[in-house]
């Protein structure tokens, strides 16, 4: 799924990636960070100011809490979710039998190694096997402080590990689709400002993850005053006609839009950009049923 602007980030610098969740009685979380570090979080206070999490005040629903696969945040549906920035700083630090462990994937990928670098520091006696590492069936946990001690701080607090996941997964599941692809990298952006740096930007790039298309448009996209660029930032620009949000309420297409992970907004957007090109007319004659949502005029916008 996309990053939907309803989901609550709270503190940005989202660079703690989230192992899994437990739900606890009294609408609290425990939440695993891939760092060894285990958190609680009271979701009670975003229940009680925000509007858009009421709905978390049926079990069924708060039950149903999951990490997303970039690990960059905790979700219940497409609208509401809580960014692991935000779990890591005003959660409350518990401590468990295995603070301070991480596995091996989640070491090498937060300093930029390989596995094998850490298999042969182990061999070597640089990491001594059963103090700074052990290995529990087949998997190999080794210590945050033996990590730090060997090989100084990670790359992830050097650049923002999440948003390149986020990134280079994008890129695999928009492979077929530019729009969708388009749409992933909008996220670099916060107006026209680009969020990512030249090491970020790097790393998307040697990742192995993007189409030669993907390349060229991320490299464009990227570069100030393009028309690539332009593009991308366009796209994360609110509409400030509430005619387009009318006019999906009056077709009746708001249950669609829901059921295909289309935001309002996202559909707003692209409704403006039709109504400047053929005029509004033209918009409320054809934009009436499945087929101009699904298979029509979608495709070419």
């Amino acid at each position: 799924m996309g990053w939907n602007s309803e989901i609550y980030e709270g503190a940005i610098g989202m660079t703690h990636r989230i192992k899994s969740v437990n739900v606890l009685p009294d609408y609290c979380l425990r939440v695993h960070f891939t760092e060894g570090v285990t958190k609680e979080y009271d979701v009670k206070p975003l229940m009680n100011e925000k509007s858009i999490f009421q709905v978390l005040h049926d079990n069924c629903i708060f039950n149903g809490a999951e990490v997303i696969d970039s690990g960059d945040r905790i979700i219940w549906n497409d609208d509401v979710g809580i960014s692991s920035g935000e779990i890591f700083d005003k959660g409350k630090l518990v401590e468990t039998p295995f603070d301070g462990l991480m596995a091996f994937t989640d070491a090498t990928e937060m300093w930029g190694l390989n596995e094998s670098t850490l298999r042969k520091a182990i061999a070597y006696g640089k990491l001594v096997r059963g103090i700074d590492a052990c290995k529990y069936g087949k998997q190999w946990v080794v210590s945050t402080e033996a990590m730090r001690r060997e090989y100084g701080e990670p790359h992830q607090n050097r650049y923002n590990n999440t948003l390149v996941r986020f990134i280079t997964d994008g890129a695999a599941e928009s492979r077929y689709n530019a729009d969708h692809w388009f749409r992933y990298m909008r996220k670099c952006f916060s107006g026209d400002e680009i969020l990512i740096n030249q090491d970020e930007i790097r790393a998307i790039l040697d990742s192995g993850k993007l189409t030669m298309f993907q390349i060229v448009t991320f490299k464009r996209a990227m570069e100030p005053g393009t028309a690539t660029n332009r593009y991308v930032i366009n796209l994360n620009r609110r509409t400030d006609t509430p005619m387009y949000r009318e006019l999906m309420r009056r077709k009746g297409l708001e249950s669609l839009l829901k059921d295909k992970g289309i935001s309002e907004e996202d559909e707003a957007i692209r409704l403006e950009k039709l109504g400047e090109a053929y005029g509004m007319e033209w918009l409320e004659k054809y934009y009436t049923d499945n087929e101009f949502e699904l298979r029509g005029i979608n495709n070419d916008c």
